[in-house]
């Protein structure tokens, strides 16, 4: 079985706009089978769509995320 987790704002900018995200999203993509969506690079937010995702990332349920 597999899960799947999505992520938004996975591209640097500002830290008050984007957080940590695109370190955090850089330091564990490797480790995952994935997809990056990025529809518009210069984009200032998130359109809610159902049959878009900024980021996808596939993974096991008895994985262990390793943050170290």
């Amino acid at each position: 079985m597999n899960g799947v987790a999505a992520f938004h704002d996975i591209i640097s900018g500002p830290f008050e706009a984007v957080g940590g995200v695109p370190e955090f999203w850089n330091e564990i993509k490797d480790n995952f089978s994935h997809e990056e969506i990025v529809e518009d690079w210069k984009q200032s937010g998130i359109r809610y769509r159902c049959d878009l995702f900024i980021k996808v990332l596939v993974f096991e349920p008895d994985e262990k995320l390793s943050l170290t």
